[in-house]
Order: structure tokens, then C-alpha cells, then sequence
């Protein structure tokens, strides 16, 4: 996922929180399971234009590539263990099929692919896309409730739903270099299950020691070494990764 698309992402989710469609029945570090309600959606059509458009309250993006029609979806965020995939069962309970007055309106000319990590094996959510925000992995899913046919022009509108997401059981635990409180203004306002996620995130505090005088005496034998978690990165061989305040010598 490139840079630009994670902050379109978190602007979108940090302005939209959980709508009215979603009720969360459980969240915890074994699953995430919520039901899915549209009670309300407009189809608007201008008497001077050619096309209509679909909105929802809590429509936090819009779906579609060049030439295809837009789609407006409502995008989720969760914090997930580090290593692993999650398992998304995503099951339709009540679709009604509408007929249009007019085409849907279509996205023109963007500069660029505008989501091309977005994958929709099942046609109402897209693939789990994964990323890394301030050293917790997050799964990005977006919900797809208008699925648009072109040669009939009618739409299908996903009414209710349920949807069970598992996580892997037994997580690779490791330590996150980014502490809880620094990752908390930022993740606590675009992830779902924050709370539940930090759980996977445990920071843990290394001791430091601060030593003003070099305590070995002249002429005695060293060693070189270096110390590590084995992660290479931004943060490697830093105090703030490793607890080191100084050596001199």
C-alpha cells in the first residue's frame, strides 16, 4: 500500500467512526464479530444530468477505477497480532435488487490507479490488506454495499449482514519498539479494536545505566560486539531500541 493511500485511509476513518450499520456483538483477541444494517441510502438523480449517484450515512470512501462506476463503501481498520493472516467470513442475510432511472456515475480520467491493492474475492468486502502504522500491523477491509450491474442498470444493496473475523491463535509475540502511550493519540482514532490490540503490543521496559567513567583500566583486553533485537530498521542500534545511554571508549 503506498504512503498516500494509508493517509487517505486514516483521514477518512479518524473523521468517519463506527456508523449506525455496524453493531459490534465481540471484540476480543480471539475474533471480531459485528452485523451489518443499511437502513438508509439515497439514489439521486439530476433532472440535467445523465447519471445518478448512491449515498449512505457513514460512506467513508468511494469505490471504482476509471470508467467504472462509483461506489460508495465504508472502510474498517483493525489491529491485528504481528505474524499471521485473519480469517474473514462475511455472510449476506437480506440483498434487494433496484432498478435505476439512470447510469450510475462513473470516476474520469484519475492520474493514477486509485486503489490497486483492493481485491473483492467476496463481491461485498475486499481482501484483508495489510500495513504497519507506528509499529502495530493493522488489516484494512472495506465494505462494498452496492454491487452495480451496467447491462441492466440495477444495483444490488447489501440490507443485512454478519460478519465473523478470527484471528491467528497462537501469535508470534514481539516487542514493539513504539510504546503504547506514543502510539495511542494517533491509532486509538482510525483502529477499531484498539484496545483489544495493544494487548499483542505489550512495550517492555529495558534498564538503563549510566556510567560517567570508563571502568576498564588502560591496555586491557576488549571486545567489539554489537547488540540487537535482529530487526534491522530505522531504530536499530539506537538508545530508544536498545536501552544503551552511552559507551565510550
Amino acid at each position: 500500500m503506498t504512503l498516500k493511500s494509508l493517509l487517505l485511509i486514516l483521514l477518512s476513518l479518524a473523521v468517519f467512526k463506527l456508523s449506525a450499520q455496524i453493531q459490534i456483538s465481540e471484540s476480543s483477541t480471539a475474533r471480531y464479530v459485528f452485523s451489518w444494517d443499511l437502513e438508509n441510502y439515497e439514489i439521486t438523480a439530476q433532472n440535467s444530468e445523465p447519471h445518478v449517484e448512491i449515498f449512505f450515512p457513514g460512506a467513508n470512501t468511494v469505490l471504482g477505477e476509471d470508467g467504472e462506476a462509483e461506489i460508495p463503501g465504508y472502510s474498517i481498520l483493525l489491529g491485528v497480532p504481528p505474524e499471521g493472516e485473519i480469517k474473514v467470513n462475511f455472510n449476506s442475510e437480506s440483498v434487494k435488487t433496484v432498478a435505476l432511472e439512470k447510469p450510475l456515475l462513473k470516476h474520469k480520467n484519475p492520474a493514477e490507479k486509485r486503489q490497486p491493492h483492493i481485491r473483492f474475492k467476496n463481491p461485498w468486502i475486499c481482501e484483508p490488506v495489510y500495513s504497519t502504522l507506528q509499529g502495530m500491523r493493522t488489516a484494512h477491509l472495506i465494505i462494498r454495499p452496492f454491487v452495480y450491474d451496467e447491462k441492466t442498470n440495477t444495483v444490488k444493496v447489501l440490507q443485512k449482514a454478519s460478519c465473523t473475523i478470527e484471528f491467528p491463535s497462537k501469535p508470534v509475540s514481539r516487542h514493539s519498539s513504539v510504546s503504547s502511550s506514543e502510539r495511542k493519540p494517533i491509532l486509538s482514532s482510525v483502529v477499531d479494536n484498539f484496545t483489544i490490540a495493544q494487548q499483542w503490543y505489550a512495550g517492555r521496559k529495558l534498564s538503563k545505566v549510566s556510567q560517567n567513567t570508563f571502568p576498564l583500566a588502560p591496555g586491557q583486553k576488549t571486545y567489539r560486539f554489537r547488540i540487537g533485537d535482529g530487526v534491522t530498521g530505522f531504530k536499530e542500534m539506537t538508545t530508544e531500541e536498545n536501552g544503551i545511554l552511552l559507551i565510550p571508549g
